[in-house]
């Protein structure tokens, strides 16, 4: 199962001491409450080359979600958002994750708070319903002066990585140490899957250099504390934590105009969107499957590394048509590869065939007329009764007196006047059509803009008064009466 961020963060709170008795800064009841982490405790001594971790964990005592925010104070800061669902639920808890840091505390240290508040909609804290911790669980930090000896640090100290992905940590040698840094590493602890993929510590790190450990991992786990030391020196942790992936979507354009045009200069921008629950940015979005389309350009420039709830253009153009084709899309760091189908816009219409260099496209939606398959003849035309020659049946129906004397009420004559090369579709190629541009019967069609209605071929049935129409979206035929006004969609080869 997915861990997110949330849930990441209760795991914090894993060993924690009973609830014990909380008093509260602006109501006599609270509505929420404060525990603290007995692993990151509220008593803190450090100096000013040094950084702590502080963790609470809240529990909801509301039947209302509630999102709480830290009201500011000097060299505290809250890591990590901390939503509540409501009381009873799951998600009802959450952990308060402080980062102090030494050199931006008061002279005298932080001996109170922190004052938790509902968030206003802009992110600030809601004065009007904020609580505190009792005296004995609040924050006491205090400032010491350094020691004498060498002394490293980490940055960040808290560690977010995604799975199947990498995190750097730099180490550093106090400039006011005493002496080099010997054999600085990290230790991973037993049963942790991250591992050391890369350190430039090496055996001696100098007074004021810095150094880079990296750290990788496949699975889901954490917070994970990494101690980091060398020889001679102290101990600074790492609170490293693997989470899921960002994940992607393709939110534009809508399904109906995901063609690209085969002028090979005008570009289908598919947009793709990193969600907005994702912890990482989404990096090196781009087509990572085109097989059956594989002359389409990918143009992915804009979406090298895109924000959590932020979106990019992948920018798609060819020069060669292809019938409806499902691309692929990834990132070299998300959870997730959406696919989509795209069409290809060719001579006038839309592609639903393709064989080596030649093929077959539809008229564009604009292009479709309603007529009569000839009125208000119902002549028998014996040379218009190909399933797949929609050429001969077309040219077999315009030379007969029925279509010739009534251009205007004969589909056939209608598709040529077009121009030359257009045609009414035989009951098979106009099936293919469907098929292709409804893929899996469903309405709206994919592609196209059909409507959901009986479409005229040219294939007459056996019985002289009728000729095959094909229903949309199923691709199914049937007979219908010449007279009978329908929908019509010429097509060309090319």
């Amino acid at each position: 199962m997915k861990m997110k961020l949330t849930q990441l963060i209760r795991n914090l709170s894993v060993g924690l001491s009973l609830f014990l008795v909380i008093s509260t800064a602006y109501a006599a009841s609270p509505v929420w409450t404060f525990v603290p982490n007995v692993n990151y405790p509220p008593q803190v001594s450090i100096n000013p080359r040094q950084t702590a971790t502080v963790v609470y964990t809240f529990q909801n005592q509301s039947y209302k979600a509630k999102s709480l925010v830290m009201k500011p104070m000097p060299g505290v800061v809250q890591l990590f958002p901390c939503q509540l669902k409501p009381a009873g639920q799951s998600g009802s808890s959450c952990s308060l994750i402080i980062a102090v840091t030494g050199n931006a505390l008061p002279t005298d240290g932080i001996h109170t708070g922190p004052i938790l508040c509902q968030s206003n909609s802009n992110g600030t804290p809601n004065s009007n319903q904020c609580y505190r911790p009792s005296a004995a669980d609040s924050l006491n930090i205090t400032l010491s002066n350094p020691s004498v000896g060498v002394t490293v640090s980490v940055n960040p100290f808290i560690l977010l990585m995604a799975e199947h992905s990498t995190g750097t940590v730099t180490v550093t040698n106090d400039a006011s140490s005493s002496a080099s840094a010997n054999n600085v590493t990290a230790t991973i602890p037993g049963g942790s899957s991250i591992s050391i993929q890369s350190t430039t510590c090496g055996s001696s790190l100098a007074i004021g250099a810095t150094c880079a450990i990296t750290f990788a991992s496949n699975t889901q786990e954490g917070p994970t504390i990494i101690p980091v030391k060398g020889d001679n020196t102290n101990t600074a942790n790492v609170y490293a934590a693997v989470t899921d992936q960002p994940l992607i979507s393709i939110t534009g354009p809508a399904q109906q105009s995901r063609i690209v045009s085969t002028d090979g200069f005008t570009a289908l921008d598919l947009e793709i969107t990193n969600d907005s629950d994702s912890i990482f940015n989404a990096n090196n979005i781009t087509v990572s499957d085109k097989t059956s389309c594989p002359n389409l350009s990918v143009d992915a420039s804009n979406c090298t590394s895109v924000a959590p709830g932020a979106s990019c253009p992948l920018a798609l153009t060819t020069t060669t048509p292809y019938a409806p084709c499902t691309i692929t899309i990834s990132g070299s760091n998300t959870g997730n590869s959406p696919t989509t189908v795209v069409a290809f816009s060719h001579r006038g219409g839309l592609v639903f065939q393709k064989s080596g260099a030649h093929g077959k496209v539809v008229i564009d939606a604009g292009s479709e007329f309603t007529s009569e398959w000839t009125f208000p003849s119902k002549s028998d035309i014996p040379a218009a009764l190909s399933d797949d020659d929609g050429v001969g049946n077309t040219n077999a129906i315009v030379a007969h007196s029925a279509c010739t004397n009534q251009t205007g009420n004969c589909a056939a004559y209608r598709c040529r006047a077009i121009s030359a090369d257009w045609y009414l579709p035989a009951r098979n190629e106009l099936q293919a059509v469907i098929f292709a541009l409804c893929p899996g019967s469903v309405y709206p069609c994919a592609f196209g803009a059909f409507s959901s209605a009986m479409y005229w071929s040219s294939t007459q049935w056996f019985a002289d008064a009728n000729a095959y129409s094909i229903d949309v979206p199923d691709g199914n035929y049937l007979p219908g009466d010449k007279w009978r006004s329908e929908p019509v969609r010429c097509i060309r080869d090319f």
